[in-house]
């Protein structure tokens, strides 16, 4: 039996037409991470990582023209990323220029679909934001750093080996007075955007520029090491201790 079309406008265009089913982290994420039996892991309201998630994370948000659109720059950061991923043992990994644009790309419509989406309750940017993004996502002119800048790092977490096969839907962590980096992690790499801007020099080529296709991925600072590993020990240690079922 054929389901049942939902028309609507678009979330990013705003033409009526029928709505996709579209993913907001990766079709592709997702069965990476359900190998050999491992489930994904994804934040909660409390900045908590749940292990018992096996569902992929989709909603009705976009016309098959848009979701036709993002493919094309999502399968350009996925290979990039796969690629990169390899490289992970290097004290620094340049980007090459033709998969730059498609991350911060990619980056900003996770974060956007996220937050747009009833699927992830849990994480909500400004609606000015979402609009800011949106408008980036539609015109293809992606903004510059300082402003909501995009970082990338492997992603490292103790006595979690298999990091590659590790999702993480985006959260966020407060910097500092009005600041906030916001995170989601695929594929081993975990992508930041700086909230409203960054505070870092732009010249260290910490941030992914579109203007002139620079990027590389370098490592996790040590505090967002331990921020990592304290919000996985915490969720083991809630598991065991917390959510195991009375018997």
């Amino acid at each position: 039996m054929m389901g049942v079309e939902t028309t609507g406008p678009c979330r990013l265009c705003g033409q009526n037409a029928v709505l996709q089913n579209s993913h907001i982290l990766p079709a592709s994420a997702h069965r990476n991470t359900k190998q050999n039996g491992r489930n994904v892991l994804l934040a909660s309201g409390n900045g908590i990582f749940k292990r018992n998630n096996q569902t992929d994370f989709t909603d009705l948000l976009l016309c098959f023209t848009c979701e036709q659109e993002f493919s094309k720059f999502e399968g350009v950061a996925i290979e990039a990323c796969r690629v990169a991923w390899r490289e992970r043992g290097a004290a620094t990994y340049v980007v090459p220029a033709g998969a730059v644009a498609a991350l911060i790309a990619f980056a900003y419509s996770v974060f956007w679909r996220a937050s747009i989406s009833s699927r992830l309750g849990f994480y909500k940017l400004p609606g000015t934001v979402e609009e800011r993004l949106r408008l980036a996502l539609s015109a293809g002119s992606l903004p510059l750093p300082p402003e909501l800048a995009i970082s990338v790092s492997f992603l490292k977490v103790l006595d979690l080996p298999l990091t590659d096969r590790t999702l993480m839907a985006p959260w966020k962590d407060r910097l500092t007075a009005g600041l906030e980096v916001h995170y989601f992690s695929v594929f081993g790499i975990v992508f930041r955007m700086n909230f409203p801007y960054a505070l870092h020099e732009i010249e260290t080529d910490e941030f992914f520029r579109s203007d002139i296709l620079t990027g590389r991925i370098f490592p996790l600072k040590k505090w967002e090491e331990e921020m990592i590993d304290n919000r996985f020990t915490y969720e083991a240690f809630h598991a065991k201790f917390v959510e195991r079922p009375s018997t």
